[in-house]
């Protein structure tokens, strides 16, 4: 079995590494600087990794806090959040040259800052951005080494040609049983459906966020007339995605599994649309303006669909509004702190 290399400790890599470990990959888990405490505290642990709800999985994991130490590995699966990419790239670069594939979950334009990285170096693995994450998934509050799965994203959209490496396409397989391929970065990056469905809800929701400790986005921010701004919003997505090459997904391609039992083994699991499996699940939050579904969706996500609009000359008026809105919100300039990853299109 291929060895797998997971940057990003979080929910996301640990239930990744619980599913891959399970299914017999051999899995090294690692972390940008900053977040090496995560892997501390799962070692500590000392119970490997383990996931339950929908998914139920446990294995154990290598852990590496410096890659140079890490020998052999075959493909890496990038975990992190979207402001954490360039750090990865720079992490990445002196060790990539025996790496086969790297793959971004999500992906967010993150493989162009490990190509702009590289630069001419001869040799450059195969590329992988992935519209979304295979699964809604949270970290337990009282065990760092166990993950909920509370949704699962069968298909999922790839860039790149993962079907060109078989043992990549099979291990995408696990992970997402219907791959969707044919995507390119900028395909892949307008098909990511938390920069049209998070950020909308929440800027027209804050003062609830504020006040409200069991505001539940999915369940109160998508009011009807909230849902229809978003069905506004998608028709300047599908414009844009009509422009740009590769391979995109609809909002009824955006999709999930949902089961009340959270065991897939329950007959009533039920195959819902994004907004409705958020529902369904319950997630809490956010509680607080400062949250990646405002600062994450926004720069790295709605900042750059802009910048697709102004290159191919298709005026985004809801986007470039959302953004304007909630940079004065936060007090924050998101076009200045997105410049740099829009500018890599």
């Amino acid at each position: 079995m291929p060895h797998i290399l997971i940057i990003g400790a979080g929910a996301a890599g640990t239930t990744i590494a619980a599913h891959l470990s399970s299914n017999g990959y051999r899995v090294t888990l690692s972390e940008v600087p900053g977040f090496i405490d995560r892997l501390d505290n799962i070692r500590a642990a000392g119970k490997g990794v383990r996931i339950y709800g929908m998914l139920r999985a446990e294995g154990f994991v290598a852990f590496a806090a410096d890659l140079s130490q890490v020998e052999g590995v075959d493909f890496v699966v990038v975990t992190t959040v979207a402001d954490a990419h360039k750090a990865v790239a720079d992490m990445l670069a002196p060790v990539v040259d025996a790496v086969r594939a790297v793959l971004y979950f999500p992906g967010n334009l993150g493989s162009l800052f490990l190509l702009r990285r590289l630069g001419s170096q001869a040799r450059v693995p195969l590329l992988v951005e992935a519209n979304t994450l295979p699964y809604g998934c949270r970290i337990s509050p009282h065990d760092a080494e166990v993950a909920r799965v509370t949704v699962l994203t069968p298909s999922v959209l790839y860039s790149g040609d993962p079907s060109s490496v078989p043992e990549l396409a099979e291990m995408l397989a696990i992970l997402t049983p219907n791959p969707v391929f044919g995507g390119t970065v900028q395909s892949v990056l307008l098909s990511n459906p938390n920069p049209l469905f998070h950020t909308t809800p929440c800027l027209l929701s804050a003062s609830r966020i504020e006040l409200d400790p069991d505001f539940r986005m999915y369940e109160h921010g998508v009011t009807p007339g909230v849902r229809a701004l978003l069905g506004r919003k998608d028709a300047e997505r599908m414009t844009l995605l009509a422009e740009v090459e590769g391979r995109g997904l609809a909002w009824n391609e955006l999709r999930g599994l949902f089961s009340k039992s959270g065991s897939m083994a329950e007959p009533e699991r039920q195959d819902l649309e994004f907004l409705a499996c958020g529902r369904a699940a319950g997630f809490k939050g956010p509680n607080v303006l400062e949250h990646r579904y405002l600062t994450e969706d926004t720069a790295a996500g709605l900042v750059c669909w802009e910048r697709i609009g102004e290159l191919t000359s298709i005026p985004t008026p809801i986007v470039s509004a959302e953004i304007t809105l909630i940079s004065a919100l936060l007090g924050r300039d998101f076009r200045t702190i997105g410049r740099e990853r829009a500018n890599l299109l």
